[in-house]
């Protein structure tokens, strides 16, 4: 079964959990489904206006788009792959569990059963004592390649807030941050020696890009790092006059407020964002409020 076969069975079969599918069919597949993937992701690249080298964001609209159009039809045919090799597609559930991908991906490179079994006749074109040809060996290698990328970077991309390699998502408590990003704040000259974080947020890529909040007991600070250069914002509780806020966050977009500074004030104002993930930005002006020594009002 080529290329083009093969996607047009998976996209009629995109509903069907029934029957079998061949090992070629399930990766010609999944090679039209990363092609597709690359194509969403370099289409948010261009509606976020950044270019498609620096692009870091995941899950844009057009990849969002793509994931729930090929969620059914890959579960299918992942489903009727298993059944080809004599396995229930329940096993399709332990996915969920992270590492149960890579065995269902070992499961899917294996050779067709060479007999009628339980789920159905053994698929049209398929001859299981015949090897793999050049061009679906090639499908195969890129997809596992592919997908094994795609899951390493995943995993990385969520245990390296938590060991301090990069900064946590969301607005963390001080209690929370690790002493990783601690010790690097305070290399960086953005946290003074003895300062006690009370609440941390920063907003970051893989482009040498970083802003970020922190509270302290007696200060906001305001960060940002640009290709190494750090610039640092410091405004003591006590010379704020008052808060506005710019910006209704959002599951996809920051609050934006402006901190404004009174009399005897460096800054005459810094612009921080704070994420509303389990409402961070209401904790952080909360306490933001309870440390200052005097009233402050929000617009």
């Amino acid at each position: 079964m080529g290329f083009v076969e093969a996607n047009i069975i998976c996209l009629l079969k995109f509903a069907t959990f029934s029957g079998r599918a061949s090992r070629s069919e399930f990766w010609w597949f999944t090679l039209f489904l990363n092609c597709i993937y690359g194509i969403a992701w370099y289409v948010d690249s261009v509606i976020a206006g950044v270019p498609f080298e620096h692009y870091t964001e995941f899950f844009g609209w057009a990849e969002t788009a793509t994931f729930g159009l090929s969620l059914l039809p890959s579960t299918a045919v992942t489903v009727r792959r298993l059944h080809d090799i004599g396995k229930s597609g329940w096993w399709c559930l332990i996915c969920l569990t992270g590492l149960g991908i890579f065995v269902v991906l070992y499961w899917c490179l294996c050779s067709s059963q060479a007999s009628e079994n339980q789920y159905g006749s053994i698929p049209k074109g398929v001859e299981p004592a015949k090897s793999a040809g050049a061009g679906l060996r090639i499908a195969m290698i890129a997809g596992v390649v592919v997908v094994g990328l795609f899951l390493s970077g995943g995993i990385a991309f969520y245990v390296a807030p938590l060991v301090g390699y990069v900064p946590p998502f969301g607005v963390v408590t001080g209690d929370d941050l690790p002493d990783r990003q601690i010790k690097r704040l305070r290399d960086g000259k953005i946290l003074h020696e003895g300062e006690k974080v009370d609440y941390f947020y920063a907003f970051w890529d893989f482009d040498d890009f970083e802003e970020g909040a922190i509270l302290t007991k007696d200060t906001v600070i305001y960060y940002s790092i640009v290709n190494g250069a750090t610039d640092v914002a410091r405004l003591s509780l006590i010379n704020i006059s008052h808060i506005e806020q710019l910006s209704e966050g959002s599951f996809l977009e920051d609050s934006d407020y402006r901190i404004f500074g009174g009399m005897g004030a460096r800054w005459e104002y810094i612009t921080i964002k704070l994420s509303v993930e389990n409402s961070g930005h209401e904790k952080f002006m909360l306490r933001l409020y309870e440390n200052a020594e005097m009233p402050i009002s929000i617009k």
